[in-house]
């Protein structure tokens, strides 16, 4: 089976991220895989892994850009020439570009829905480009189509993402978080962290105002902030305004950000909206206690008081009791972390992502026959 994946950069980010840990194991599975892109960070983390890479100039925010046809054309004579079986894509542009493709050269284009879209945009409506079956990485997608994009529901297959649990194994011991904080030896006290893209929908505005309620009665806190995006300026600011910027540590993109769980205390998720929610999987494969908010996918990920807690979204004072109330209680962090590595391992193993992923394009291919 050969398999064309089209996205718009691989650069950090949850949908590079997913690409990568699919397509790596498929080649080891003997599938071809490729990957048409702008490129980015992970180029050559794909090459290693035996995974072609295709450049495509995409960069554009507009779907229908004029330059975007000759990306069109060039992929149509990439599949034409290597014969390729299944074209997936993962973000607008790239479905736009897939389903041209597709048309042209009579092969089977599928995408993956990672998160929420507004469904009243004209261009969604006149052109949905979705494919023959789409991928919704959580329930909550899942009904997100359905409902709203009014895609039928056995076009629809929920496939959850998943992490290598047992590259998580080495990174629970203690000796390793004691290793971790001799790097970070600016930090003293509890620590908080998270880990993601800094814009608007992540809700760390209502976190950074939480770390200020909890610095009343933890003038120790700490917050780690890993990640990049457009509000990292105003996030910076607002800790200042907040009077919490000797607590609060921007650490940017990094590359190492599984050797850095170990030393968090407690990992939060304060998204607005949330497909799934990677970095929370990673967290909880890592036996940390995780609070995150009751949106989108993430309740198929933390069962409440079980094998993690749950706020509402966009409320700062809720956040920031509940991170208080387990900064105090090392017995309770330690049993929600252990029973949320276990929902790991039996829910969001990448093998079972991998499988699944397989066994989708192979029903894709049937249907066509």
């Amino acid at each position: 089976m050969k398999i064309l994946f089209i996205t718009t950069h691989i650069n950090i980010g949850g949908v590079t991220r997913y690409i990568y840990d699919i397509s790596s194991r498929l080649v080891k599975n003997g599938t071809s895989c490729y990957v048409a892109s702008s490129g980015g960070e992970f180029n050559d983390l794909f090459t290693k892994a035996g995974v072609s890479l295709i450049d495509c100039n995409m960069k554009t925010k507009f779907e229908f850009h004029p330059k975007l046809v000759f990306e069109v054309i060039k992929l149509t004579k990439f599949v034409k020439e290597n014969n390729i079986d299944i074209i997936h894509a993962h973000t607008r542009v790239s479905q736009i570009i897939a389903c041209m493709v597709s048309k042209i050269t009579g092969k089977v284009f599928v995408s993956t829905c990672h998160g929420f879209f507004k469904h009243n945009k004209v261009f969604r409506k006149i052109f949905p480009c979705w494919g023959k079956k789409v991928i919704a990485i959580s329930d909550a997608v899942k009904t997100h189509l359905i409902e709203d994009f009014k895609i039928k529901e056995e076009d629809v297959a929920v496939i959850y993402n998943g992490v290598d649990v047992q590259a998580y194994e080495h990174i629970i011991a203690e000796e390793q978080k004691n290793k971790m904080l001799k790097e970070f030896d600016f930090l003293s006290g509890p620590i908080v962290g998270t880990i993601g893209r800094l814009s608007p929908v992540k809700g760390y505005n209502y976190l950074l105002h939480a770390i200020k309620y909890i610095k009343k009665y933890i003038p120790e806190i700490n917050m780690i902030l890993i990640g990049d995006g457009p509000q990292k300026q105003y996030l910076m600011e607002l800790a200042q305004q907040l009077g919490i910027s000797e607590n609060v540590f921007f650490l940017g993109s990094r590359m190492d950000v599984k050797k850095i769980y170990p030393v968090m205390d407690v990992y939060v998720l304060p998204s607005l909206q949330e497909g799934l929610g990677l970095s929370l999987i990673e967290a909880m494969a890592s036996e940390k206690a995780c609070v995150a908010t009751n949106v989108g996918g993430i309740s198929n990920i933390i069962s409440n008081w079980e094998d993690g807690l749950l706020v509402d979204a966009a409320d700062s004072l809720a956040l920031a009791d509940t991170i208080r109330k387990l900064i105090g209680d090392s017995f309770t962090r330690m049993a929600l972390g252990k029973r949320a590595r276990v929902k790991v391992k039996e829910k969001f193993d990448i093998k079972d992502t991998v499988i699944n992923t397989l066994k989708f394009y192979e029903e894709v291919l049937n249907e066509k026959k």
